[in-house]
């Protein structure tokens, strides 16, 4: 709406104002959380030796394919609501806010339910691992349920849909990083899985645009996201190695499986 109104260029202002908000909290916050040094007396784990696990590169695949259907989402549900389906912007405000309303409330859910059911004493890596699994599945169907939506009611609902599933990825990718990494790695772990992992904001513009300009249709850029969906949720089932913590002090400094 503010876009309809006041054009794209003050958005950058406004926006960039308020993430800059965060950093008051966030340094509050993090004067009082503990540092490495008081926690643990043994050395940080060298990226060098991080980047040799498997799990490293497992997770960053994995997290590729979770964050593929996303920025597929971001970057051109805008352009097909307005362009394809001839929504105004006003509309397609209100349907990309409805999947992120979806997205957020979902990841407060599973976020307590997964803590909830480690509590109770169930295996936390393989909460984690399903939720992963099934959280491409949905989102899968719905990218493609999304594609054959006509009404706007019909977007909106596939969009919630959508938007709860993807929300698996923000609660259990770091998660199960510092499993596998332990206080030594996490940072350099999750350092280079999310550098892996957000790839796809740069290679799926790309992809999608060229099948888009190729073919002259959408549909075929939202069949290609949703195989990387399910291809992602196969990886989680068998590509991604036993969760459980690297013991990097082993000679070959390999993951069991």
């Amino acid at each position: 709406m503010l876009v309809a109104s006041m054009g794209w260029r003050p958005m950058f202002v406004i926006f960039g104002g308020i993430t800059l908000l965060w950093v008051v909290p966030w340094l509050l916050a993090a004067r009082r959380l503990p540092t490495f040094a008081a926690a643990n007396r043994e050395k940080p784990v060298a990226i060098g030796q991080v980047a040799r696990t498997r799990a490293v590169w497992a997770m960053g695949i994995g997290h590729f394919g979770a964050t593929y259907p996303l920025y597929f989402i971001i970057v051109w549900l805008p352009l097909y609501l307005t362009k394809s389906r001839g929504f105004s912007i006003v509309d397609m405000t209100y349907l990309a806010t409805l999947g992120f309303l979806a997205q957020a409330a979902s990841a407060v859910l599973q976020g307590w339910l997964s803590d909830r059911l480690v509590r109770a004493g169930n295996d936390e890596a393989a909460i984690r691992r399903t939720l992963m699994i099934a959280g491409n599945i949905v989102m899968a169907f719905a990218i493609v349920a999304l594609m054959r939506s006509r009404s706007m009611e019909d977007i909106g609902l596939w969009l919630a849909v959508f938007g709860a599933a993807a929300a698996t990825g923000g609660v259990n990718l770091y998660a199960i990083a510092q499993i596998f990494a332990g206080p030594r790695a996490s940072g350099s772990f999750i350092g280079i899985q999310n550098g892996l992992g957000n790839v796809p904001g740069i290679v799926m513009p790309i992809i999608t645009g060229l099948i888009v300009d190729l073919t002259g249709l959408y549909d075929n850029a939202f069949l290609v996201t949703a195989a990387v969906c399910a291809a992602s949720a196969l990886w989680w089932a068998i590509g991604v190695p036993k969760i459980q913590p690297i013991d990097f002090n082993r000679a070959n400094n390999a993951v069991p499986n």
